[in-house]
């Protein structure tokens, strides 16, 4: 898998700490969030649906960015899928 998973729970431990009023800094944590994915759709969806449902939430605030770098069916049901998951629980 090429997805740094270690970088990305560094990425959504600093996101957690970042008061949803710092419109700057949680853009700025959601962009590295976004890059830190890869490129990979197939890595990226293995990734979110290891995911625990704290980071999901943290996620989903991507999930339209992801769509558009994979603009398949494959993601689009799968992010679906997350999404209902990461707010109904």
């Amino acid at each position: 898998m090429s997805i740094v998973e270690e970088q990305i729970k560094i990425i959504l431990d600093e996101r957690r700490a970042i008061s949803p009023n710092n419109e700057v800094a949680v853009e700025e944590k959601q962009n590295e969030l976004f890059e830190a994915l890869g490129n990979d759709e197939d890595d990226v969806i293995e990734f979110l649906n290891s995911c625990c449902i704290d980071d999901l939430i943290y996620i989903s605030e991507v999930f339209e960015d992801i769509y558009s770098k994979f603009p398949s069916d494959k993601m689009w049901d799968a992010l679906e899928v997350l999404e209902h998951k990461s707010h109904n629980n």
